[in-house]
């Protein structure tokens, strides 16, 4: 997955562009001529590798193995974040049938 978006400029506590939903909309930039996008340019991407192998069937259990990557990068920092999990993984039904 691939994204743009704008975020606050971290020098700017006073003024928001939008993207922090706890501030206050009190402290908005513009009243008119707001844009998708306005703020610190921010590109996101990501991906989401998951492995599931079916250990038994009839009670639906899984394991499950699943790597996480993101890279977000604008002009002021770049992060980059690495998960890696397992797990067992198991969908619940019901069995039960009247006859």
């Amino acid at each position: 997955n691939f994204s743009k978006q704008g975020l606050n400029p971290r020098d700017s506590l006073n003024n928001n562009f939008g993207s922090n939903i706890l501030l206050s909309y009190n402290t908005h930039v513009n009243e008119y001529g707001n844009y998708i996008g306005q703020g610190l340019l921010n590109t996101v991407f990501m991906v989401n590798p998951k492995f599931l192998y079916t250990i038994n069937p009839s009670i639906n259990l899984r394991l499950q193995v699943e790597y996480i990557y993101r890279h977000q990068q604008n002009a002021v920092y770049t992060a980059n974040t690495s998960i890696f999990s397992i797990g067992l993984v198991s969908g619940f039904r019901n069995l039960y049938r009247d006859r």
